[in-house]
């Protein structure tokens, strides 16, 4: 059996294109290189463009202020950038960019 077929059934949450509501995809919906989805809380998750960053996924709330990653950069995957604004909507305490 090759690797494609192992793999053909699960989902690589690095190459997930789209998420579930209450996401809404606000761009043209073609890949994941300059994506932006929107949460009905307000919350904003954008990918910065560059094909192979590292941490690419920019997580922004409704004041337009960025939250971090546990790592204090932006978000390696969606995913990742989306189970943090479930983390913070269940109470948790949001991390905050900042530049002093």
């Amino acid at each position: 059996m090759t690797q494609a077929l192992l793999f053909e059934n699960k989902v690589n949450p690095s190459r997930r294109t789209t998420l579930p509501e209450p996401w809404r995809r606000l761009d043209s919906g073609r890949g994941k290189i300059g994506s932006c989805y929107w949460h009905s809380a307000g919350y904003t998750i954008k990918h910065c463009g560059h094909p192979t960053a590292l941490w690419p996924y920019q997580l922004l709330n409704e004041d337009g202020e960025t939250l971090l990653a546990q790592n204090l950069r932006a978000f390696r995957t969606l995913d990742d950038a989306a189970a943090e604004v479930d983390r913070v909507l269940a109470g948790g305490a949001p991390r905050f960019w900042s530049s002093n």
